[in-house]
Parts: C-alpha cells; sequence; structure tokens
C-alpha cells in the first residue's frame, strides 16, 4: 500500500510511477482463496485478506494505492468484481494479467473493495494504569527507605 500525489485522472499505465515516495507491504505470503457461488449483485465481501502490518493512511499525503501483486497463482479462475455501471473519475484501476509486466491497461471501473478499519489507541487500558500506579508507588517507597537509610532515620 501507498500513497500518491498522483491524481487519478493522471495515473500512468506504468505502475511504479503511481507509488508514492513510502510503499508498504501490509501482505506477503500464500493466500487461499474460497469464493462461494454468488446469486446476489453485488455479492457479500467474503475475501478476506489480514494485513500482517497495518497500514496508516492519511488522506493529507495523497490517494490510496492498494497494490495487488500476485507472485505465483495455482488457480486462475478467481475473479475479482469491479463495479462498471459507475465510472467515477476519483478512482482508477490499472491491471496487467500478463506474467512479468511493468505496465498495464488503465481504466476507471473500480474494484469492488471494503476496508474494515480497527482504530487503536495509544492510551493505557485500566489494567496498564494500574500497573503504572503501582510501578509508581513502589518507586516512591524505595526513594524513601533510600532516603532514611542515608539520614540514618531507623524507626
Amino acid at each position: 500500500m501507498s500513497t500518491t500525489p498522483v491524481a487519478p485522472e493522471n495515473a500512468s499505465a506504468t505502475f511504479a510511477n503511481n507509488l508514492g515516495p513510502v510503499v508498504q507491504t501490509v501482505f506477503d505470503g500464500d493466500l487461499t482463496l474460497s469464493v462461494p457461488d454468488c446469486t446476489t449483485d453485488p455479492c457479500n465481501f467474503d475475501v478476506m485478506v489480514p494485513l500482517q502490518t497495518p497500514f496508516l493512511y492519511n488522506p493529507s499525503n495523497g490517494n490510496l494505492v492498494v497494490d495487488w501483486r500476485v507472485n505465483e497463482c495455482t488457480d486462475l479462475s478467481i475473479v475479482f468484481d469491479t463495479d462498471s455501471n459507475i465510472q467515477d473519475t476519483e478512482l482508477v484501476r490499472i491491471f496487467q494479467t500478463g506474467v512479468n509486466g511493468a505496465t498495464g491497461a488503465v481504466d476507471i471501473f473500480g474494484l469492488i473493495t471494503q476496508f474494515v478499519i480497527i482504530k487503536t489507541s495509544n492510551v493505557p487500558t485500566l489494567s496498564q494504569w494500574g500497573l503504572i500506579a503501582m510501578a509508581g508507588l513502589l518507586a516512591m517507597v524505595g526513594l524513601i527507605v533510600i532516603r532514611k537509610r542515608k539520614l540514618g532515620i531507623n524507626r
């Protein structure tokens, strides 16, 4: 995944030209896809790709780029669904169906994708606050004991 300053209407058929300065691999490995028959339009979101590394998207850094690279595939019968009914200028798809290509075809049919965003917070939980308070209390007791020993106070 990446962000890019390239506007959708200026997207290049050369894949690398559309990537921003920071490109992050979020999944690398084997993925088995199993897609049941679909009788509705659109189909339910049933293909899940769990990110191994979170990608923090900030819209102020540019447009979102999702770059799918399939290095090996034993079953090419799975086709991702695109929306060709609404041609949106805010969306572009660049794809290549051959092997080892650096360029592809550009169209404005969007890949139907759902992102599930799990917002995490850096605010400590109640149990973490308890540990922080306990560590602080132990540190204070330790300092008091050390100070009393240095001053020679015995009680």
